[in-house]
């Protein structure tokens, strides 16, 4: 239930705001507040508060009123202006003026301390569920670390004519022959949702605007995790997949100037944590790869300018760099047979646990 504010002067006690992390280890930002106001003579005392996933807004005041109190600036603010904007727990208590109290006082009372006590049975049972999803997540950790249980989620990235394809087949063939459980897709198009919006790129006269396109990846990217690559990795499959996540960032962010923030925050909400275990990122000149392919049907990505391509690659060799140890570069202007080598070397060590 939405929280009605008083619309009354308040002076603000304290605040604290501290980062949070969710299962897919994004952050985001807390921030708590005391008040004391005077209602009809009585005075309280009332701390609530807000998450950046929630109310942005919100916070930003909030860490305004942070930087006043850390100043020794103590200002009144208006409590009215809250109302309607969060949707805070109410936790604390409520205290008497110095005046004493009449019937609606104690009514208050009693209420802010039932609903503070609430309050906290209720976040030490939040506390006690994800304890036991920590350690139920450790234990699953360690067992695939020392049992070799063999779910993985590998992805192959890269510029176009970069040869993933092909190197995908040929590492599924040996991982068969090492004894795995294999499944291969590819994005968009691994699930009839998706093969749908690829055709989108393939229609003369359609030009998805760039957010357009994050958006109808992101749809598609969402049905496939829940239909296809989550029920493998749960069957512990290896799951080879031809683009995923990492290709949006690549393509709409660098190559279109979509805002990459937005499209890790998409990202992260599409896949619903279920990220890379190991990326081999296929890296080649763009003209080298524009000529590779030249003489198929081309789609609205590769029929873009060079500029473009060289765009997304700029956009890949970020990604590895701010993550080199799940992102390995492959040098994909080398022969087949070497690339496929140092591939097979990549994958044994992953799978080492070296």
């Amino acid at each position: 239930m939405r929280t009605q504010w008083p619309a009354v002067d308040a002076e603000v006690l304290d605040c604290r705001e501290r980062e949070s992390r969710d299962q897919a280890r994004n952050v985001s930002h807390v921030v708590r507040c005391r008040f004391r106001y005077d209602v009809a003579g009585v005075e309280h005392v009332t701390t609530y508060w807000t998450h950046s996933a929630q109310d942005q807004e919100t916070v930003a005041e909030m860490r305004r009123w942070v930087a006043q109190h850390r100043s020794g600036s103590v200002q009144p603010i208006s409590l009215g202006e809250l109302d309607g904007t969060i949707d805070p727990p109410l936790v604390g208590q409520t205290m008497t003026a110095a005046g004493g109290f009449a019937g609606v006082g104690a009514l208050l009372l009693l209420f802010a301390r039932w609903r503070a006590r609430r309050a906290v049975r209720q976040e030490r049972r939040v506390s006690e569920r994800h304890s036991k999803v920590a350690r139920r997540g450790a234990v699953l950790s360690l067992l695939r670390r020392f049992w070799s249980v063999s779910g993985a989620l590998i992805t192959f990235e890269g510029v176009e004519g970069s040869g993933k394809t092909t190197q995908m087949i040929r590492l599924e063939r040996w991982l068969r022959r090492q004894g795995r459980k294999v499944e291969h897709t590819r994005e968009p198009d691994g699930t009839r949702l998706g093969v749908a919006v690829r055709g989108l790129f393939k229609r003369p006269g359609i030009q998805p605007k760039p957010l357009v396109e994050v958006f109808l990846f992101m749809a598609a990217r969402q049905q496939h995790v829940a239909e296809r690559i989550r029920p493998w990795l749960d069957r512990d499959r290896v799951v080879l997949c031809d683009r995923y996540a990492d290709a949006t960032v690549a393509y709409q962010g660098y190559g279109r100037g979509v805002d990459l923030d937005l499209i890790r925050e998409l990202n992260a909400r599409a896949t619903s944590g279920v990220m890379p275990d190991l990326t081999l990122l296929f890296d080649l000149d763009p003209a080298e790869g524009l000529r590779r392919i030249r003489g198929r049907s081309l789609d609205n990505f590769e029929r873009e300018k060079l500029a473009f391509h060289r765009r997304v690659r700029q956009g890949y060799l970020e990604i590895r760099r701010t993550e080199p140890k799940r992102v390995r570069l492959i040098r994909a202007a080398q022969p087949p047979d070497v690339v496929e080598a140092e591939i097979r070397a990549i994958v044994d060590e992953f799978f080492r646990g070296a």
